[in-house]
């Protein structure tokens, strides 16, 4: 399913700025000249900058209460037990990203930039983002010597997945405020239900079609009112669900502050996620019925074969597109396949593309993972105990209480026997096998730097290919298809790729690891990763603190917050 539109992050001096502001205000008082050059990195930071944060988001705004900040606990606890940790029970950066990406993905369906490994190594992809190019010198310095020796407490990685949320809180502000501005209504003012969907439908196109809404004038926005249907035919729904949440936002209200309806917007920021998450599943649910034998995969054939044969145009993506997806297997040449889960948590089914994230489909493997983590308490375990707890554990089209397979306990006691007879919960080979557990809800792991998962016009912009085939490239995949499918047992795990490379998602604490002045360029690299992400945090708390003076004298006692394959790699 591809949905065409583009956008790409903003790059402005003033927020810069703001985040220069932040970091000078967290330290003793110094001048410009030394923020911006290498004496301030030099002299060093006395003070803890997640100390810091936390003391800004612990009060005000509901995403960053410490009821709130409890919650995520709640969330990230399974996972958060079962990670390697230090002697200390801290972790590390590598699962700090690993964990925010896992949350953000099973909680609202986010792929938040900087986050996710985008089919390389973790630690490979620097995520410094849209401060790249305009960072003074020292800064990236500086966030390293900040973070590179800091252990993370499980409440310290709430209060960064806080600190993002209330990040998303103050760009969905001043996307309002930027609606407000095309419709010529006063902040000021209330408005009327009429209003209040005009915002709301202005909000949400510009979305789900991933524009800048602050660049576009009231004829551009015209045009994309009268356009939406054809490019995203769920736009009819989409209203439906937005008037829901206004109604039970707003209840009996027919006026509404500025303040409401970012409310409103915020709910639907919460739940936009899992309501469009269902369009995925009944996605899913054509693409099973497709499905060759209990495989997870569904024949190139019968999938372009649907588009020409039965209407279903949403299948058409290019086999050039699927590869760079990691969504085609081509271990039999005669006849490539379509693996469901890779297509369906592909970027090819994100509908909004956003300054820090893309909205795309629930993975349901992280839900599988987060009951794995529970039952099993620790980051590794026998064969035989995950074996008993993964025999009991239901999906959506695997039955509970099931006899596994003698192929996948064979494969499973394998995996043990090449880790001192225990299974890594967090490696390659463990993931792989849980696709063969769950062939239709846990995607196939390729090994990092062979795929490159992109939107489809990043794809062809990037590779000059078409992301969409074409008529005549569908048709000729099904003459060249064998004529019957091929006779694959469900329980023959073999009918399936296996390959042996282990890759660690998150690596094992080591004396050496945890010696800050030991650190590797690698270790840098993933540091980076997370000083992307506490930058970004710095950026929102202060445009939300440096924008309430400026609203109060609207808002009268209101607080808005306003504008190569090798053995054993690791994946960060």
């Amino acid at each position: 399913m591809v949905v065409h539109s583009a956008t790409s992050p903003r790059r402005t001096f003033t927020a810069l700025m703001l985040v220069g502001a932040l970091v000078a205000g967290l330290t003793n008082p110094v001048s410009a000249n030394a923020f911006l050059g290498r004496d301030l990195v030099a002299s060093g930071l006395q003070a803890d900058l997640l100390s810091e944060i936390k003391n800004v988001v612990g009060h005000g705004h509901r995403r960053t209460s410490e009821a709130h900040i409890s919650m995520l606990e709640g969330l990230l606890r399974h996972t958060f037990v079962a990670m390697p940790k230090s002697e200390k029970g801290t972790v590390g950066h590598v699962a700090v990203r690993y964990m925010l990406h896992r949350l953000f993905v099973q909680r609202h369906g986010w792929f938040v930039r900087g986050l996710e490994p985008g089919g390389e190594a973790w630690n490979t992809s620097v995520p410094i983002g849209i401060f790249e190019e305009q960072a003074p010198e020292g800064m990236q310095e500086l966030f390293d010597q900040r973070l590179g020796a800091h252990d993370f407490s499980l409440h310290d990685v709430a209060v960064m997945a806080a600190t993002l949320e209330h990040l998303v809180h103050v760009e969905a502000v001043k996307r309002v405020d930027a609606a407000y501005s095309l419709h010529d209504i006063p902040v000021g003012d209330t408005s009327s239900q009429e209003q209040i969907d005009e915002v709301i439908d202005t909000y949400m196109l510009t979305y789900v079609m991933g524009e800048n809404i602050s660049a576009l004038t009231p004829s551009q926005l015209e045009n994309m009112r009268k356009s939406i249907d054809s490019a995203y035919p769920n736009w009819p729904e989409t209203q439906k669900f937005t008037r829901d949440v206004r109604d039970s936002t707003l209840q009996a209200q027919s006026k509404a502050t500025f303040n409401d309806v970012v409310a409103v917007v915020e709910e639907i920021g919460d739940r936009y996620g899992s309501w469009q998450d269902g369009e995925c599943r009944q996605l899913k649910a054509e693409l099973v019925a497709l499905e060759d034998h209990g495989t997870g995969r569904v024949r190139l054939a019968d999938f372009y074969g649907s588009a020409i044969n039965d209407g279903k145009w949403q299948f058409s993506e290019s086999a050039d597109y699927l590869r760079q997806l990691g969504a085609l297997d081509e271990s039999d040449p005669a006849s490539p396949s379509l693996i469901i889960a890779n297509y369906i948590n592909s970027p090819s089914n994100c509908v909004a593309s956003l300054k820090y994230y893309s909205v795309c489909c629930l993975d349901e493997c992280e839900g599988l993972m987060d009951h794995v983590e529970s039952a099993i308490g620790a980051p590794d375990a026998t064969s035989a105990e995950i074996a008993r707890v993964v025999a009991a554990l239901p999906s959506a089209t695997v039955p509970a209480n099931r006899t596994l397979p003698a192929m996948l306990r064979r494969r499973l006691d394998e995996i043990a026997q090449t880790h001192g007879d225990r299974v890594p919960l967090h490696g390659r080979l463990f993931a792989q096998w849980m696709h063969h557990a769950y062939p239709r809800e846990c995607s196939y792991p390729h090994v990092s730097g062979t795929i490159n998962p992109k939107r489809a016009e990043d794809f062809q912009a990037e590779t000059g290919f078409e992301a969409i085939a074409t008529a005549e490239e569908m048709q000729q995949h099904l003459e060249m298809a064998p004529r019957t499918r091929f006779s694959r047992r469900p329980d023959d795990s073999e009918c399936t790729p296996w390959t042996t490379e282990e890759e660690f998602f998150v690596p094992k604490p080591s004396p050496v690891a945890e010696d800050s002045h030991k650190s590797t360029s690698a270790m840098r690299t993933v540091v980076r990763g997370v000083a992307f992400v506490t930058l970004l945090a710095s950026v929102g708390l202060s445009l939300a603190k440096m924008a309430r003076p400026v609203f109060s004298s609207i808002h009268e006692g209101e607080e808005v917050a306003k504008p190569a394959q090798t053995q054993n790699k690791y994946y960060v």
